[in-house]
């Protein structure tokens, strides 16, 4: 009965070569696509106080995106889209003491949509203690 379910037959060895060959070229495959899509890990020189924008410089996002500033905590921003000064009362902060500041457009705000391509953002920010501050300007595209 044990000798149906197993084959004691040899295999060629071009059996071989195909399996080792489609191994070796996923490996390749994955390795490529990795390096492909990482992230390159280069920091951009964001001004101390400033610690991350979003979408970053020179990224394509949806047209529902929103900016996302993330200062280091108790740092206060001016926010300055294609030109024209956000009103504080539009940027919404994530939580107590988190340093993340969000706007994105909609009714009753400083624009009611995001028009398709280029867009100029500045943000200045200080902290009220007097110490440190900075500006940071850069630019994303909407589809």
């Amino acid at each position: 009965m044990l000798e149906c379910l197993i084959d004691f037959r040899p295999v060629n060895a071009s059996t071989y070569k195909l399996l080792y060959g489609g191994i070796g070229l996923t490996i390749v495959a994955i390795v490529v696509l990795t390096w492909a899509f990482a992230p390159s890990g280069v920091r951009p020189n964001y001004p101390a106080g400033l610690e991350r924008v979003s979408p970053t410089n020179g990224e394509t996002v949806l047209s529902q995106g929103l900016i996302e500033v993330d200062l280091e905590p108790n740092y206060e921003l001016t926010l300055i889209v294609d030109g024209l000064e956000i009103p504080p009362d539009q940027i919404n902060s994530v939580g107590g003491g988190t340093g993340i500041h969000l706007w994105g457009p909609g009714p009753g705000r400083a624009f009611s949509a995001w028009t398709p391509g280029e867009h100029e953002v500045t943000v200045t920010f200080f902290n009220p203690t007097g110490v440190g501050g900075g500006a940071f300007t850069w630019s994303f595209r909407t589809q």
